[in-house]
């Protein structure tokens, strides 16, 4: 009888001991990720108000390369009607007025001689000549917004997977603490197993998880 006793206040306090190991982990590691969790919304906010921002600069260099489109157009029909009308001097005038590419264009497509040629482009628009670097710029910005808002994206998964891994603790917390709650052996630990098991599979999803300190 008293090595029975004795027995079981040695798994009494062996049930208590797990129960305040896991309990501290679980503190701890929900103090960790609650912490993770805001440091990759921020992230995620500072992320998406960089993408917004290069996305309203495209959207300002397209319209700059469209003013200028509609500003070499009217060059261009001044140019086509001076040479239709053989004023060469008012036709070389808005020809040295065009930027280089858009002489390149024109050039190129005078070549198919558009005047004849049914089959030929119908403006120099059209030519792989010309060219806009306000387009290059609009490309290139809405490229990284695009980048940056797939970062701010992937920044939104890690604080959900941090925000998952605390709600795992939270279990974890719960397991641990209302195992000592109760006298029965087996009900502890079952609960004990299961703070466990919880506190395993937040473990493991924290150490796939990268971590940011600010």
């Amino acid at each position: 009888m008293f090595v029975h006793r004795l027995n079981l206040a040695w798994l009494v306090k062996r049930t208590e001991l797990i129960s305040a190991i896991l309990l501290s982990i679980a503190t701890v590691g929900t103090a960790w990720c609650s912490y993770q969790s805001a440091v990759w919304g921020g992230i995620q906010a500072f992320k998406l108000s960089d993408a917004n921002r290069l996305s309203r600069e495209s959207i300002m260099q397209r319209l700059e390369a469209n003013q200028e489109a509609l500003l070499e157009a009217g060059h261009l029909a001044e140019f086509i009607d001076a040479r239709v009308r053989g004023d060469d001097a008012l036709a070389q005038f808005y020809y040295h007025r065009f930027r280089p590419a858009m002489r390149e264009a024109v050039d190129a497509w005078l070549a198919t001689d558009p005047f004849e040629d049914a089959a030929a482009p119908t403006t120099p628009f059209e030519m792989p000549q010309y060219d806009s670097d306000f387009v290059h710029r609009a490309d290139a910005l809405e490229s990284e917004s695009a980048r940056v808002h797939d970062a701010a994206a992937e920044a939104n998964h890690r604080s959900d997977m941090y925000l998952l891994a605390t709600v795992m603790l939270a279990s974890v917390l719960f397991f641990a603490g209302i195992a000592p709650k109760f006298s029965h052996l087996d009900i502890r630990f079952f609960l004990l197993g299961m703070g466990s098991a919880m506190l395993t599979g937040a473990a493991v999803l924290l150490i796939r998880l990268p971590a940011m300190i600010t």
